[in-house]
């Protein structure tokens, strides 16, 4: 008789929602690799304006007020990606945590499977013998009963 598991429903369905919720904390970890990058060039452009400020010291009013306004606007954004660099880490951290809970519950389901797999193993073992022993005593008896 084959093995079936009597909770093979629910088992499928974890590892359904275990896989959906990977998915989900991949394209968390890759927003927050695109908010790095964006974060590195925004910085990038800083120190650009910076360098740009040092290495001209004939640089006329207007073009260092310009230079002072860029970075100010670029100072603020980068306090924008950086809060949202933070948010993204907190939900990634409370999805991990989620996928961690997914993983466990399925880890569970698994193990019964496992465990009543091998329980139906020994039991189709200790079927296959009785069945080869009392063959073996019909097959001796019957030897016995017939005339010489």
């Amino acid at each position: 008789m084959p093995f079936r598991f009597s909770l093979d429903a629910p088992l499928r369905l974890r590892k359904s929602q275990q896989r959906q919720q990977e998915l989900l904390v991949h394209r968390i970890q890759e927003q927050i690799t695109q908010t790095l990058r964006e974060l590195q060039a925004v910085a990038k452009k800083i120190a650009e304006i910076s360098l740009n400020n040092r290495d001209s010291d004939s640089t006329r009013a207007a073009a260092l007020h310009f230079d002072l306004v860029r970075r100010e606007v670029l100072e603020r954004h980068r306090a924008q990606v950086q809060s949202r660099l933070e948010k993204l880490r907190e939900e990634q951290a409370a999805q991990f945590a989620t996928l961690r809970k997914m993983w466990q519950r399925r880890e569970v389901l698994e193990s019964l499977r496992e465990r009543e797999k091998q329980q139906h193993s020994i039991m189709e073992s200790r079927r296959d013998q009785q069945l080869q022993d009392d063959l073996f005593l019909m097959r001796k008896y019957s030897r016995r009963s017939l005339p010489t």
